[in-house]
């Protein structure tokens, strides 16, 4: 099978498959009525834009998409790169941590401390938290799957003593 050597063209195949399952689960449990409201990431990032009643429109529901799925691929683009300089192993776990990362920052900081948007319920913001831990975890494996050894440094190395470096040309 042929590896993808381009980090972003990577991230953005990353982004597409893990992104998907996440979407199924939120719309399941939305049915299900285990949230008492619609945790849409589209309905989320168009109101970075609009106003509530734009973004139930089609279009504003497809420009929250758009918004949703740009904050995805630079979330799989900075994954991408973390394993990059990191290397691959334990790529679920880095993936589940730079997730909690977002989560925090994306819907914490900015739904509700810009949007105003709080849940009333203490299951829901931990549904999405389980649900960004997914995305981490399958982006992760994705990542380290589909990613070309090129792109991964060597962590079984032979001495203990050299380290690898953060940055290229730099070591520490």
């Amino acid at each position: 099978m042929k590896k993808i050597t381009d980090r972003i063209l990577l991230a953005a195949a990353a982004c597409a498959i893990s992104t998907f399952p996440s979407r199924m689960v939120l719309r399941l449990l939305h049915k299900l009525r285990v949230m008492n409201y619609n945790y849409s990431y589209d309905e989320l990032g168009g109101r970075l834009f609009m106003v509530s009643r734009a973004v139930k429109t089609p279009l504003g529901r497809f420009s929250g998409f758009v918004v949703n799925q740009t904050n995805n691929l630079m979330f799989t683009t900075a994954l991408t790169y973390l394993l990059s300089a990191t290397g691959r192993d334990k790529a679920v776990l880095k993936g589940i941590g730079l997730s909690m990362t977002s989560w925090v920052l994306l819907n914490g900081l900015t739904a509700g401390t810009l949007l105003k948007n709080k849940s009333k319920e203490p299951t829901t913001p931990f549904i999405g938290l389980l649900v960004h831990t997914l995305t981490g975890a399958l982006s992760g494996l994705v990542i380290s799957t589909l990613g070309d050894e090129s792109l991964f440094p060597d962590t079984k190395m032979n001495d203990n003593n050299d380290k690898l470096p953060i940055v290229a040309g730099i070591s520490q």
